[in-house]
């Protein structure tokens, strides 16, 4: 039961970053999406997603996760790093106009799509092991 409850409060412990990371995704899908962007704005809108990245990065590193989830915590940290590395990428190609950048940058969002993508199938096996409970139904008297 101890477990149980470690591997649940983990889990609500990563809710919030990686709902600013789904909104930061969003901003930044939304910023770019826009036909005639300029690369200015293409590169603010990038640094203000890998800010963010760093940010949860930092949040969910700190968080003790239980051994169940310690694979799903570590592939998705490196997921992040994966990531960020990539938009490192895109932002030297925003400066330099390198087509090895782009390839660089895309590659490595590929890499980290696979990598975010195991560590989410491993937080939902960590989550499924946990047996829900149907809380008793309290009769009034």
């Amino acid at each position: 039961v101890t477990r149980d409850a470690a591997v649940l409060a983990y889990l609500s412990a990563l809710d919030a970053p990686l709902a600013q990371l789904r909104a930061a995704l969003d901003t930044y899908r939304a910023t770019t999406s826009q036909p005639g962007g300029s690369s200015i704005a293409h590169a603010t809108a990038a640094r203000t997603l890998r800010d963010q990245i760093d940010a949860a990065y930092r949040t969910i590193d700190a968080l003790a996760p239980p051994a169940p989830l310690a694979q799903a915590h570590t592939s998705y940290l490196a997921g992040l790093e994966i990531e960020r590395q990539a938009i490192d990428s895109m932002l030297e190609f925003y400066s330099s106009l390198s087509i090895q950048n782009a390839n660089r940058a895309t590659l490595r969002m590929a890499d980290s799509a696979r990598q975010l993508d195991q560590a989410r199938h491993l937080f939902a096996l960590g989550e499924a092991a946990v047996p829900h409970a149907p809380i008793p139904a309290q009769t009034l008297r």
